[in-house]
This record gives C-alpha cells, structure tokens and sequence, in this order.
C-alpha cells in the first residue's frame, strides 16, 4: 500500500510549477495596457497643466480662467491632448531651461564676488599689517604716542617680527570679512541695475544704503577678528611682564576672554564700518566713473589710485569710532577701566579732548587707502582673468 500511494505522488503532476501558458499571457497583456494607460494619462496631464499660461491661455483656449490651476471651460475635449499644446508645452520646457541658465550664471557671479573680495582683501590686510598693528598701538597708548616712538620702541624690544604679532590669524579672520563686504555689495548693486541712470550710476541714498549693508555684515568677523589682534599686540609690547611668545596666539586670547569678549566694542565697530563702507563704495564709483571719461574701464594703476582716493575721506570720518572700538577692545578682560561706549567716550574727552578721538588719525587714512586700493585691484585682476578680458 505504502509503494502504491508513493508511486501515485510521483506521478501526480505539480500544480504549484505548472503555468497554464493562456493565462500568463493574458495577465503580460493586462499590465502592458496599465502601463500604457498611465503614460497617456499622466501625459495628458502634464500637457494641460503646461499649457495653464496666461501668455497662451487666450489664444489656445479661450474663455479660460488663469489662475494657479487650469479650469478648462464647458465643452472641452477631455481626450488625448492636441499637437498645439504639445509644441506650446515644449516651449514653456525651453523657456524654462533658459530661465534656469540665467538664474545659474547669476549665483556663480555673486558667488565670483564674495570669493575674489576674499582674496583682495587678504591680500591688502598682509601688506598693510605692520602698519595696522603701529596705529593700534598708539590708540591703545593715547595721545602721546607717537609714530615713530612707538615703532623704534617695538623694533628695540621685539624686533619686526613683533609688528607681525596677529598677522595669521588676522588674515584668516580678514578673508570672510573683505568676502562679505565686497560680495555683498556687489550682489546689491546687481539687483539694483534698473534704478541706473544714463551714466550707469546709482541714486546716492540707494548706493549709502547698499555700502551700509555691506559694512554691517562684514562686522560679524571683523569684531573678533580685531580684538585678537590688538590683545596680540598689547601682549607683545608689555616686554619684561612676563608674557612668554608661545602664549602670545590667538587661542589662548580666545581662552582667557570667552566668546561674549570677543565681541566686545561691536557697537563702536558698527558705528565705525557702516559709514565707512556707505562712503567708500559711493565715492568710488563717482570717482571711477569721472576718471573712466568714455573710456569701457579703467586701468590697473587708474583703479589702485581711485579706490585709494575714495578711501581718504572716510577713514578720516570714522576715525573716532575707530579709537572707541580700540580702547574698548584693549581694555577687554581688564577691572576698573570704563567697558561701555558712552563711558569711553566721556572718558577720552575729559583727560584728552576732541584730540585724543583723532589719535593715529593720519596713520589710519594712511593705511586704510592703500590696504582698500589693494584689495580692489586683486578683486579686478581676477576678475578679468576670469572673464579672460586680460
């Protein structure tokens, strides 16, 4: 019994590996007509949400509403879309793409921006740092000091080197800063470009507006970025008190005040860089623009002297700013010193006067020029290779 029922279960057939040939091919059938009925559908969908454009929608379809939607008048053909809308479909498609190129070439030029004033600006910051670090010095020090005492004075007792106390990390702080100066007025001054008169120039309040902006984002680096430095090079000139070189980086500053310290004296900042930069970018362009003649541009040595010149005024202006920003930022981790904007500036007045708010005055215009001159002429040179105008 036992051989005859294991003989019948070998010869039974497999019903679970036997495939009736008719029905699998009916079911291949029903899904390539799925498939097809989703392409027509989903075509005839996006041909009618492409041809929702008002610039279309009146001679295509007429009585249609335009709105976010298409809403189809009464009596349209709900079948398969016509050949007019697929020719309008694939035109808005190519009207797009341009778009987007466009959009695209705008962002690399802004981007092009922030980058080359990156450059410029570390660039000016090397060249000028021995000159930047004398004039802290000195407003640190007060009226009394002089230029010359206070560099034979660093020169005996430190050597140049101690004049490049700072300088690495003040490049590196200087970068993102000349980066957002110089990138953001430019992208400004680019979506700006309709409210240019005949002579390609800006209404003075606008151009205010655009380099005050740009001269406050640029105080986000700037502030720390000027407070490591002049703690540096205050360290540096206290010879004899027991500062040890190795502890003099910007680290152990950063260690010893706290991140709130850093920004300590950002009021003065502001009220020094917003004017400055609302000043500076206005007048160059006027000054550039007067040297220009009818002339396309300038050239390289013509650029350096006017953005040099643009920069005289107001560095000049923002000189007392300057020296509250100086004194606070010295003062940074210090007891019994006044630590609040209007108290060193009451302070400053009654032992110095109106002249101790113009202490290295002349050494600031001095620097500020050349280092924004600099800066400028980098951000053209790269800008022209880039552009391959060279």
């Amino acid at each position: 019994t036992m051989a005859l029922e294991h003989t019948a279960a070998t010869q039974r057939p497999d019903t679970q590996k036997m495939e009736d040939p008719h029905r699998c091919r009916c079911q291949g059938d029903s899904v390539l007509f799925r498939r097809v009925v989703s392409v027509f559908v989903l075509f005839g969908f996006l041909s009618t949400v492409c041809v929702a454009d008002a610039n279309f929608l009146g001679g295509v379809i007429p009585g249609a509403r335009v709105g976010a939607y298409l809403h189809l008048p009464a009596g349209h053909p709900w079948g398969l879309p016509r050949l007019q809308h697929v020719a309008l479909c694939s035109d808005n498609f190519q009207g797009a793409l341009e778009a987007g190129k466009q959009r695209a070439r705008d962002i690399l030029v802004g981007a092009e921006k922030f980058v080359f004033g990156a450059c410029g600006g570390a660039a000016g910051a090397a060249v000028m740092f021995p000159v930047e670090a004398i004039k802290m010095r000195m407003q640190a020090m007060g009226s009394e000091a002089t230029f010359d005492r206070v560099l034979r004075s660093a020169l005996k007792h430190e050597g140049l080197a101690g004049l490049y106390q700072g300088l690495g990390s003040t490049v590196m702080a200087v970068a993102p800063e000349k980066a957002i100066m110089f990138g953001v007025n430019g992208v400004l001054r680019t979506y700006a470009k309709d409210y240019h008169d005949e002579r390609g120039m800006l209404p003075l309040p606008l151009e205010f507006a655009i380099g005050g902006l740009a001269g406050a984002g640029q105080v986000l680096f700037s502030s720390p970025k000027e407070m490591i430095m002049i703690q540096m090079q205050m360290a540096s000139q206290q010879a004899g008190t027991g500062v040890l070189p190795i502890a003099n980086n910007p680290l152990i500053h950063i260690r010893r005040l706290g991140l709130a310290n850093m920004y300590r004296g950002v009021s003065a900042t502001l009220l020094r860089d917003v004017p400055f930069a609302a000043f500076y970018f206005a007048a160059y362009s006027r000054i550039r623009l007067a040297m220009q003649g009818e002339r396309d541009r300038l050239n390289f040595g013509e650029t350096l002297l006017a953005a040099t010149a643009a920069a005289l005024p107001a560095a000049f202006l923002t000189t007392p700013a300057d020296v509250l920003k100086t004194r606070l930022q010295a003062a940074a981790g210090q007891r019994g010193v006044p630590s609040t904007l209007p108290a060193v500036a009451s302070h400053i007045f009654k032992t110095e006067g109106l002249r101790g708010f113009f202490v290295g005055a002349p050494i600031r215009v001095g620097l500020k020029a050349p280092t924004l001159g600099v800066a400028l002429v980098v951000v053209e040179v790269l800008t022209r290779l880039t552009h391959g105008e060279v």
